[in-house]
């Protein structure tokens, strides 16, 4: 059924607020409570990026994502009620450089390796966050590898995708000095879960 047939509740946009978490997010939290931070539920991209590059304006565009994207902003918590999805209101995170200009090819390409998978097994706190982290790797003066990671509970590779073509976008109106307006998003995630819940519960009346 098309959600956009039926009214869904609109949060507030400057205020932390807690709504039910969505039935995959109860299966993700199910998992990681029975073996917490285990990174398979992560979703690690790795990126090579060649050409000149702003590691500053990366990071600003990145933290335009979050922005953008509420579920990106998202930790939750358990008690009797429930499992609830908390939606922070703000949230910036850094986006570092890690140099290996100075090491032998060698040892640079291992050493990028070693750092990729330690992003890669990143162990996520769903509690505290945040459930989404990215980091830059430098190999060469033009020569760089993007390494993002984010916990399956709030996105998965698709949505990846998505994010890594707004990303794009972004950072290319901002090396030109330009400010850019993406399409508004048509449902943010925890309003999508509320409906998702308020479905499930008439399906179970009427039955």
């Amino acid at each position: 059924m098309n959600t956009s047939e039926e009214s869904l509740p609109t949060a507030p946009a400057e205020e932390t607020y807690v709504l039910p978490a969505s039935f995959g997010q109860e299966r993700y939290w199910g998992l990681d409570h029975l073996n917490p931070g285990n990174p398979t539920w992560s979703v690690p991209v790795r990126f090579r990026l060649q050409g000149p590059l702003d590691p500053a304006l990366l990071e600003r565009a990145f933290n335009a994502i979050v922005e953008r994207h509420e579920v990106l902003r998202t930790t939750f918590v358990n008690s009797s009620s429930g499992l609830s999805q908390v939606v922070h209101p703000s949230l910036r995170i850094p986006v570092p450089v890690n140099d290996l200009r100075h090491l032998p090819k060698p040892e640079r390409d291992a050493e990028a390796d070693r750092i990729s998978l330690q992003e890669a097994h990143w162990r996520f706190d769903l509690e505290k966050g945040p459930l989404f982290r990215a980091s830059l790797i430098r190999m060469e003066d033009s020569d760089y590898i993007l390494l993002v990671n984010a916990h399956h509970s709030v996105t998965d590779y698709w949505s990846v995708g998505i994010i890594s073509q707004e990303l794009g976008r972004l950072y290319e109106a901002y090396s030109r000095g330009q400010e850019i307006s993406l399409a508004e998003l048509p449902i943010p995630y925890a309003d999508y879960s509320v409906w998702q819940r308020k479905r499930a519960e008439m399906a179970t009346v009427q039955n």
